[in-house]
């Protein structure tokens, strides 16, 4: 049996209408990268915990409080068409995230950036594409995201 694909939770955190929460990766997958906060799920632990967990883990911020945002399937293939890295990522709204941002020691930065500035950041294509489309179509509807990259 194959170790792909992992599920994992991404966090999305909104200040105002026009602000997302992003960390800067300092590990693979995409480190050095600017994303959305999240990480593994791990065996026998539900969703909402592992969001809630992912979410104090690396911004310290503690939220109760989710919805379903996005589906987000990233695929990294390599030269020969195997498998790199095979992500499915439910990304979660949360709304009532309370505190003040911390990164922890997986992290190279965060903060708060308006949409426009952080679409100008070294960002994850999947973050990138989750930001078009809350611009584009809002939080009310949830999004399918696919991302493949070939090395």
């Amino acid at each position: 049996m194959s170790e792909w694909p992992r599920v994992a939770v991404g966090v999305v955190v909104l200040r105002g209408d026009d602000e997302i929460l992003l960390v800067k990766r300092k590990y693979p997958p995409s480190p050095n990268l600017w994303s959305i906060p999240g990480g593994h799920i791990e065996a026998g632990e539900p969703i909402l915990t592992a969001l809630f967990r992912e979410l104090e883990e690396e911004t310290s911020l503690k939220g109760s409080e989710a919805e379903l945002l996005a589906i987000t399937e990233y695929l990294r293939l390599k030269r020969d068409y195997s498998v790199k890295y095979h992500y499915v990522i439910l990304d979660y709204l949360v709304r009532n995230a309370e505190g003040e941002p911390a990164m922890n020691e997986e992290s190279l930065g965060i903060g708060f950036f308006k949409f426009s500035d952080a679409l100008k950041l070294e960002l994850t294509d999947t973050t990138r594409e989750l930001i078009r489309l809350i611009l584009a179509e809002g939080v009310g509807r949830v999004k399918h995201i696919v991302s493949v990259v070939y090395e």
